[in-house]
């Protein structure tokens, strides 16, 4: 009887524990909501260093996607305080973590559109820079899993492949150096497999060296599109690049 009660009484503090913790969790996710909330209405209001103060005191208790609207907001306030340093740091962790983030055109500034394809180029510099050690990195930097896959195992293939060959190649040279004036009627066949291997080498390197290039330009360049505001038209080309095509364009302000 005594355990029983020991027992009922150690569930009852448990069940009492869980749906305190529960409780304040959601007094705290209200709490936030209401403390982004009136962040974005300061943010509206032109209140910015206040806007910066809240987001910048609660950005540990938001989730991911939260945080994300929280680094642009913070963003939004910097570059219109006149640091643009900043705003691009925070800029860059949103793009961290959705690397295909992307901003409403119409209703920012052209200096905020400017300092986030700033922050765009400089993550395609570090996917390109990750994609020159290790081809299909810097897709998985800018969340392109599948792909990075395919260009990762690609280039291990192809690099195994040529690095094969070329032992073989060099073993296949010193057989046909080693041979002598007795071996003259095996000359020509020596050679000839030296020969096919040597090619073979030469085919495995360049789909390598494709791949690897591929990488680097594919992280620097696909997926960006360069584009101006109304506000910034001036005469000049510009080029868009996404994963099917390429574009380049002329445009003329007036």
């Amino acid at each position: 009887m005594h355990t029983w009660l020991m027992k009922t009484f150690i569930l009852f503090m448990l069940h009492g524990l869980f749906a305190t913790c529960l409780h304040a969790q959601e007094i705290l996710s209200d709490s936030l909501n209401e403390v982004f909330e009136q962040a974005q209405y300061d943010y509206n209001s032109g209140e910015y260093i206040k806007t910066i103060n809240k987001l910048e005191g609660m950005l540990e208790h938001l989730e991911s996607t939260e945080m994300v609207e929280g680094y642009k907001y913070l963003a939004f306030c910097y570059v219109n305080i006149g640091d643009e340093t900043t705003a691009r740091d925070y800029f860059k962790k949103a793009l961290k973590i959705v690397p295909k983030l992307r901003l409403n055109t119409s209703a920012i500034s052209p200096a905020i559109l400017r300092v986030f394809r700033q922050a765009q180029k400089e993550r395609a510099h570090e996917a390109a820079m990750c994609s020159c050690f290790i081809p299909g990195w810097g897709q998985m930097l800018k969340g392109e899993d599948a792909k990075a896959r395919k260009i990762m195992v690609a280039s291990g293939v192809t690099l195994l492949a040529s690095t094969i060959s070329w032992i073989v190649t060099q073993s296949k040279y010193d057989n046909y150096i080693d041979l002598g004036p007795a071996d003259i009627n095996k000359m020509d066949d020596v050679y000839k497999e030296y020969n096919q291997w040597y090619k073979t080498s030469l085919v495995a390197s360049a789909i390598f060296l494709g791949i690897y290039t591929y990488s680097i330009c594919d992280a620097m360049f696909a997926g960006t599109k360069m584009e101006s505001s109304n506000s910034e038209s001036r005469n000049g080309f510009s080029y868009v690049v996404d994963n099917r095509s390429i574009g380049i364009s002329y445009t003329l302000g007036f």
